[in-house]
């Protein structure tokens, strides 16, 4: 359908229209113009994880979503789970920890919950900060992020959360990258946070970022673009296996 159409058809008329998950204000000009052209009363609901979509459409009202509480994270965890025959305590602990690790993010929740995995072997990957692949939030964390934004992106999944940011910064720079503009747009695109001048980004976002350098190359470390396992670095290192693509800095900032 072409968008003039849409356009004719819709001019002048009272509508309710749903923007969901809006990752470029152009998007949505190419889609509908400036949004002045409905008749008065018009209601325009847009959802985005990118701030300046909002700012750039001009939108009036803006509602951040908030986490969902502990008590709310419980029930949907454990009404989709099969992880119930787990002894009580065992149980609390680690749907604890998993509310933890989501945030409270309903998405997270619901895949935690329907996971064919035990529950112990995901508390062992969280722990870990192991690479996890979460449908949906895997397939849009690095939408519409441009090569600087992705490449930072990766580089604080997989090596500098909870770091100072005037350091990052230093080190991001000297390998080129624009630091702190990635780290506004980043910010924007609800990414990573700063605070108390130290980057960081929620758990399940970092296991996202660190699964998508691992699907570079799922059987082979040595051709993924960046190491953080000292287990997979010692492998890579003995058996003579690392590739030339490789920058040897991202082999140094290692989890402990």
């Amino acid at each position: 359908m072409k968008t003039s159409f849409l356009r004719n058809r819709l001019q002048l008329k009272k509508v309710l229209l749903i923007l969901d998950d809006v990752n470029d204000y152009k998007d949505v000009e190419t889609f509908l113009g400036k949004l002045n052209y409905f008749a008065p009363g018009s209601r325009i609901t847009m959802t985005s994880t990118n701030i300046r979509v909002f700012v750039l459409c001009k939108i009036d009202h803006v509602y951040e979503v908030k986490p969902l509480d502990i008590s709310m994270s419980l029930l949907l965890l454990e009404r989709g789970t099969f992880q119930t025959a787990l002894p009580h305590e065992i149980y609390r602990t680690l749907s604890l920890e998993l509310v933890e690790f989501s945030n409270g993010n309903p998405q997270v929740l619901q895949f935690l919950s329907s996971a064919d995995r035990e529950w112990n072997g995901l508390s062992q990957e969280i722990q870990k900060t192991s690479p996890i692949h979460i449908p949906g939030i895997f397939e849009r964390s690095c939408c519409g992020l441009d090569d600087n934004e992705r490449s930072i992106f990766l580089d604080i999944a997989c090596f500098f959360r909870k770091m100072d940011k005037d350091n990052v910064a230093m080190l991001l720079d000297g390998c080129g990258f624009s630091a702190h503009v990635g780290f506004r747009s980043l910010v924007d695109k609800s990414l990573l946070t700063i605070s108390h001048n130290m980057v960081d980004m929620l758990r399940f976002i970092q296991a996202t970022g660190r699964e998508i350098v691992r699907q570079e190359s799922p059987d082979k470390p040595g051709d993924r673009s960046m190491l953080w396992n000292t287990k997979d670095i010692m492998d890579v290192f003995v058996d003579d296996t690392l590739s030339h693509q490789n920058n040897l800095w991202s082999l140094y900032y290692v989890d402990p």
